[in-house]
């Protein structure tokens, strides 16, 4: 089956840059890089997108809206959404939330388990492949978790002074990093990479 990469974001750079590291790690995948909501309408005319790796905010629209939008056309399509803003919580029918920067590696580690999972069946995918993919969803969980920790750091580096901020910026970023914490250790419990250590694991992510 043809594997569908739909990309959009408003810079062209960074545009660039990933469709060309996708492309090489993913030589089976069609990818359509776009820069606008309208283009991105476009583009999903009598071709369905399996996966969207999509910028929050766009020149002509939301991001999230106009996933909402190719949800509605394309139900089994999963979405990874790019921001530079620490979200409270991951949005409806997004699979993840990528945080600026990222590193180029966590990059297609996302959108590999993103394929995974949307174009192969368990039976496809067969024992070593399906830990595999838990393994990626359980890196894309902790490089979330690890970049939310380093904005936090950054924020309140910079705003060491104010007391006010500094309070803001605890009570924005403290539910989010919780929820991260749980959903990583949720992912080990179903994973069950390695026997005897799951326990273990959850204690520590707890803690």
């Amino acid at each position: 089956m043809a594997q569908h990469l739909l990309l959009v974001d408003d810079n062209s750079l960074l545009l660039r840059f990933m469709s060309q590291l996708l492309g090489g790690e993913f030589p089976q995948a069609e990818i359509r890089p776009v820069e606008t909501c309208a283009e991105a309408r476009a583009a999903a005319k009598g071709w369905e997108p399996g996966v969207v790796l999509l910028d929050r905010m766009l020149p002509d629209g939301d991001g999230l809206v106009l996933l909402r939008e190719l949800k509605t056309r394309f139900p089994a399509m999963l979405a990874l959404v790019i921001t530079g803003e620490m979200e409270e919580a991951t949005p409806e029918d997004v699979r993840e939330v990528i945080l600026k920067p990222f590193d180029a590696d966590d990059l297609v580690s996302s959108v590999q388990g993103a394929l995974e999972a949307r174009y192969c069946s368990a039976k496809e995918l067969g024992p070593s492949s399906s830990q595999s993919h838990s393994l990626h969803a359980i890196r894309n969980q902790l490089s979330s978790l690890m970049a939310g920790i380093r904005a936090f750091q950054g924020d309140v580096v910079e705003n060491a002074g104010d007391a006010e901020a500094l309070c803001e910026i605890a009570k924005r970023y403290g539910d989010r990093l919780v929820l991260l914490v749980q959903e990583t250790s949720e992912w080990v419990d179903q994973a069950g990479v390695i026997e005897g250590t799951t326990d273990i694991s959850r204690r520590k992510l707890s803690e």
